[in-house]
């Protein structure tokens, strides 16, 4: 087996792709667009931050959002008090992130079973078989 070939060539094409970083969801893309994969059927995309781009695209990105500002109100508190001498054990902080919802996750709520159905009904090559299901 060829090592330089694309990790989609070589696995089970997914049913979602996370992507945790801008760069990651670049390379995602960049992989799917490459293998002519579109978005969100048959593969579901989620990024992380939402970047200006991410709703620019003809099929928007949903992407999970970082509190940016209180993460960096939070640095800022702990920075200053450790130069004023807070010698207290490492501390957690729990921030809470929001999902921006658009376009590039595929609907597989109840309400949209009909649809489903009808791609359940349609005949099923040997690749698509193999995919595995989502479980949202």
């Amino acid at each position: 087996m060829n090592n330089r070939r694309h990790w989609l060539e070589r696995h089970a094409r997914p049913s979602a792709v996370i992507a945790l970083t801008n760069v990651t969801t670049l390379s995602a893309l960049s992989a799917l667009a490459r293998l002519r994969i579109d978005v969100p059927d048959p593969v579901s995309v989620i990024g992380f931050d939402d970047y200006p781009w991410m709703s620019a695209r003809k099929t928007g990105l949903t992407a999970i959002r970082q509190p940016v500002a209180d993460i960096a109100a939070a640095a800022w508190q702990r920075l200053r008090a450790r130069m004023a001498g807070d010698e207290a054990p490492p501390q957690t902080i729990v921030l809470q992130t929001s999902l921006q919802v658009r376009d590039s996750v595929r609907d597989l709520s109840p309400g949209a079973a009909g649809e489903r159905d009808a791609l359940d009904a349609a005949p099923r090559t040997e690749e698509a078989a193999a995919a595995p299901k989502a479980i949202h």
